[in-house]
C-alpha cells in the first residue's frame, strides 16, 4: 500500500511538472503572438505614414524592396474578410489564453498537494487506503488539468500561425495598394476605370447587361473580350426566338454561344433553316420550343438527342400539325409515332409540354405499337418528370405509361383525351397539384389525390360522356372545400342541361376554398362568337356560396342580371372580374354603353375590383365610331378599370394598358 502511494505521489509530481512547461509554452507563444500584433500595427502605421508622403509630394515612391509575388495577393474585399475574421479568432484566443493562465491558482493548488501526498504517505497505517484515494482523485484531477493545458497551447500556436499569415497578406495588400498609387499618381488624373483595368468578375457584371447580338458583336474588340463574351454566366439566362429578320443571329448563337435559357423556333421554315446546326451544335439549351410539321419528326427527335446528350435539356414544348390529305395522313401519324416513342424514353426532362393536332390519330393508334410492348421490359429510369402536357385529341397509348413512370415526380398533368384507367392512375401520383382533364369515369376517386388544388374540366358535346356527370357533380361537391382554382371549359357550344348545372355543385353547405373560377368556351375547328353564356345565370344562384372567392373569370360579356346579383355582399374578397367582348372592346362606343353603367355600378360596390376585358374577334364588325374617328386598333389587347389610388399597391396588379377611374 505504501510502495503504491509513493508512485502516486511520483506520479502526481511529473503531471504537475508538465503542466508548468505548457504554461511556460504557452506563455511564450503568447508573447510571440503579441510581437506579431505589434508588428502588424507598424506595417498599419507605416503604410499611412508612407501613402500621406506620396500624396502630398506626388513623387514616385519606390517600394519594390518590400513587395511580394503579386499573384499570391488576395483581392482587397478577401482580405478584408480574412482580417475581421482573423480578428475574431485572435480576440477569442487572447480569451481562452487568459482562461489558461488565470488557472494558476489550480495549477499552484495542484503543486502544493504534495505536501499533503507526503503527509498522508507518513500518517498511520489505518489512513492508508483514505489517501489513496485522495491521491487518486488528484491524480485524475492533474491529468485533466494536462489536456486543457495542452489544448490552449494547441490553440496559441494556430493563433500565432493565422496572425503571422494575417501579418504577410496584410503586407502584400499594402505594398500592392502603394504600388497602385504610384501608378495613379503618375498618369494624369482621371475618375474614370477603363474595361481593361477591372478584374474579370467585374468585366463579367458590365457584360451581364448586354444582349446576344452586342455579346457577338464585343468579340471583334479584343482578344479578352473575345474569351469573356462566350462565358456561361453571361448566356445561361439568354433568351432567343428565330424571326425572319433574327435567323442569323440565332444560327451564331448556335454556333459560338456555350447555353441558352430558352430558344423558341416558331415555324417549319425556321427549323429548316435552322435544323442542321440544332443537330450539331455544342449549345446546351434549357428550354425548347418547337413549332415543326410531322415531316420534320425525325429531325427534332435528333435535335432531342443532342441535346440530350448536352445534359441542360429540362423543358420541352413541341407543337405539329397534321396534314389533312389522306395519302400524307399514314406518313404523318408514322413521323407522330417515332417522336413519341423518343418522348417516352427521353432522361433529365423535367416538363413537357405536346401539343399535336391530329383528330384522326385515334384510329391510327387503336393498334398497340410494336415498340411500345418492348418498352414495357425495361428498367424505369429514375423519375424526374414534374410537368407533362399530352395535347392530343386522340388517346396516346404512350400516356400511360409516362404516367406510371414518373409517378413519383409528377405534379401538372395535362392531357384532352383521357387514357384507359386514367383515375387510378392519377391517383398513384402523390404530389399531384394541378390537373387538367375531361370529364373522368369513377371521378370521385380523385379526392385521394389530398395535394390537387388547381382542376380544369374539359367538358365537351360526346353523347358517351352523358353518364359521366352525376359522378362529376359528386365529386365537385366533396373538391370544392380543397380546390382553390377550377376551370370549366365548355367545348363547340356545350350547353346541355346537366352540363350548365355542374356549377351548382359549388354551391353545397360546406365552406369552397376556391379562390379563383373561369368559364372558358372554345371551338375545335371554326370560331364563333359567344354572345351568352347559360352558365351565368345558376352561377350567379351561388355565389352567397363563394366566399373566399378572388379572381372570377367569364369568357362573355356579362349579362345585367348577373351583374345586378353582384351587390357587395356577396363575394366580399372579390378583386378581379374578366370579362370579354366579341366586337369593339371600348365601353365608351355603341351598344356597350348600357354595360358600361352597370360596370360602374359594380365598381361603386366593390371599391378594391379591377375590370379586365379583352377581344380576340378579327372579323368583327367595323365600330362606326372608331370609323368615324380613327380609333386605334386594340384588338387582342387586355384592358383594365379600377378606382383605389393609382400610386396604392394591389396583389392583381396592372395590365400596360389599365386606367384609374373615378366612380361618383
Amino acid at each position: 500500500m505504501a510502495s503504491r502511494l509513493a508512485e502516486l505521489e511520483v506520479e502526481a509530481a511529473e503531471v504537475t511538472l508538465r503542466i508548468q512547461r505548457l504554461k511556460l509554452q504557452a506563455a511564450e507563444v503568447a508573447v510571440d503572438i503579441a510581437r506579431e500584433q505589434v508588428e502588424l500595427a507598424e506595417l498599419g502605421r507605416d503604410h499611412a505614414v508612407a501613402r500621406r508622403e506620396l500624396l502630398e509630394s506626388k513623387e514616385p515612391l519606390d517600394t519594390s524592396k518590400d513587395l511580394t509575388d503579386a499573384s499570391l495577393k488576395p483581392s482587397p474585399p478577401a482580405a478584408k474578410k480574412r482580417k475581421t475574421a482573423s480578428s475574431s479568432s485572435t480576440s477569442s484566443s487572447y480569451a481562452s489564453t487568459s482562461n489558461a493562465f488565470s488557472s494558476n491558482a489550480s495549477y499552484s493548488n495542484a503543486s502544493s498537494s504534495n505536501a499533503s501526498t507526503s503527509n498522508a504517505f507518513s500518517s498511520n497505517a489505518s489512513d492508508d487506503v483514505a489517501a489513496l484515494a485522495e491521491v487518486q482523485d488528484r491524480l485524475a484531477m492533474l491529468v485533466a488539468q494536462e489536456l486543457s493545458a495542452a489544448d490552449d497551447l494547441e490553440s496559441a500556436r494556430a493563433l500565432l500561425k493565422d496572425v503571422e499569415q494575417q501579418v504577410q497578406q496584410r503586407r502584400l495588400v499594402e505594398d500592392t495598394s502603394l504600388r497602385l498609387t504610384v501608378q495613379c499618381s503618375a498618369d494624369e488624373p482621371s475618375s474614370e476605370v477603363g474595361l481593361d483595368k477591372l478584374p474579370d468578375e467585374g468585366l463579367l457584371f458590365v457584360l451581364s447587361y448586354l444582349g446576344p447580338k452586342e455579346l457577338l458583336e464585343c468579340r471583334r474588340v479584343c482578344r479578352r473580350l473575345r474569351d469573356m463574351a462566350l462565358h456561361p454566366d453571361l448566356w445561361r439566362y439568354m433568351w432567343l426566338k428565330a424571326h425572319p429578320e433574327d435567323n442569323q443571329l440565332v444560327a451564331a448563337s448556335l454556333r459560338l454561344a456555350p447555353c441558352l435559357r430558352w430558344l423558341n423556333v416558331g415555324s417549319s421554315l425556321h427549323l429548316a433553316q435552322l435544323g442542321v446546326l440544332l443537330a450539331s451544335t455544342s449549345c446546351a439549351i434549357y428550354e425548347l420550343d418547337l413549332t415543326f410539321q410531322p415531316t420534320d419528326a425525325v429531325l427534332v427527335v435528333i435535335v432531342l438527342e443532342r441535346q440530350a446528350a448536352l445534359g441542360r435539356l429540362k423543358y420541352v414544348k413541341l407543337k405539329l400539325s397534321c396534314e389533312e390529305d389522306p395519302d400524307e395522313k399514314k406518313t404523318c401519324l408514322f413521323n407522330l409515332r417515332l417522336l413519341l416513342e423518343r418522348l417516352l424514353h427521353a432522361q433529365g426532362l423535367e416538363g413537357i409540354n405536346l401539343d399535336v393536332n391530329a383528330a384522326a390519330g385515334q384510329d391510327y393508334f387503336k393498334k398497340t405499337p410494336a415498340l411500345l410492348n418492348a418498352a414495357k421490359y425495361e428498367v424505369p429510369r429514375p423519375a424526374k418528370l414534374r410537368a407533362l402536357v399530352h395535347g392530343t385529341w386522340f388517346k396516346s397509348p404512350y400516356l400511360p405509361l409516362q404516367l406510371k413512370w414518373n409517378a413519383a415526380t409528377l405534379e401538372v398533368v395535362h392531357f384532352w383525351a383521357a387514357p384507359p384507367r386514367a383515375v387510378p392512375l392519377l391517383c398513384s401520383l402523390p404530389r399531384l397539384r394541378e390537373l387538367h382533364c375531361p370529364l373522368l369515369r369513377d371521378m370521385p376517386v380523385l379526392l385521394q389525390c389530398a395535394a390537387l388544388k388547381s382542376l380544369h374540366l374539359r367538358v365537351n358535346q360526346e353523347p358517351s360522356t352523358r353518364h359521366l356527370f352525376p359522378g362529376v357533380q359528386k365529386y365537385l361537391r366533396a373538391a370544392v372545400t380543397r380546390l382553390e382554382d377550377l376551370t370549366f371549359e365548355y367545348i363547340d357550344d356545350e350547353a346541355r342541361p346537366e352540363a350548365v348545372d355542374l356549377v351548382l355543385s359549388l354551391g353545397g353547405s360546406a365552406a369552397p376554398s376556391l379562390r379563383s373560377l373561369s368559364f372558358k368556351f372554345t371551338y375545335k375547328k371554326e370560331w364563333k362568337p359567344k354572345t351568352s353564356a347559360p352558365q351565368l345565370r345558376p352561377l350567379a344562384t351561388i355565389l352567397r356560396s363563394l366566399g373566399s372567392l378572388v379572381r372570377l373569370k367569364v369568357d362573355v360579356e356579362p349579362t345585367d342580371e348577373f351583374l345586378e346579383a353582384l351587390d357587395g355582399v356577396v363575394l366580399p374578397k372579390l378583386g378581379v372580374l374578366e370579362f370579354q367582348f366579341d366586337d369593339c372592346p371600348k365601353l365608351a362606343h355603341g351598344k356597350h354603353r348600357q354595360v358600361a353603367g352597370q360596370l360602374a355600378g359594380v365598381l361603386r360596390r366593390y371599391p378594391g375590383l379591377h375590370l379586365e376585358w379583352e377581344s380576340f374577334h378579327e372579323d368583327k364588325p367595323h365600330c362606326p365610331f372608331c370609323d368615324q374617328f380613327e380609333c386605334r386598333d386594340c384588338d387582342g389587347e387586355m384592358h383594365s378599370l379600377f378606382t383605389h389610388p393609382a400610386d396604392e399597391w394591389c396583389e392583381p396588379g396592372h395590365w400596360d394598358r389599365a386606367f384609374h377611374v373615378s366612380i361618383e
